[in-house]
């Protein structure tokens, strides 16, 4: 893995964390309809682009 797929891995965990957190807040005062779905969806994405840069 080179520095720069390092370095993008790091962002990927840190942003990963964020969604995360961010999805517990929603699972508990649930304000707008479809906001959890497009979190988990997007941390879905987040999750499989740092597979792909493990992978490789």
């Amino acid at each position: 893995m080179d520095k720069k797929a390092k370095k993008r891995l790091a962002v990927i965990r840190k942003k990963q964390k964020d969604l995360q957190h961010r999805i517990v807040c929603v699972k508990q005062q649930n304000d707008e309809p479809g906001e959890l779905e497009a979190l988990e969806a997007e941390l879905a994405k987040i999750t499989s682009e740092a597979n792909e840069l493990k992978n490789s």
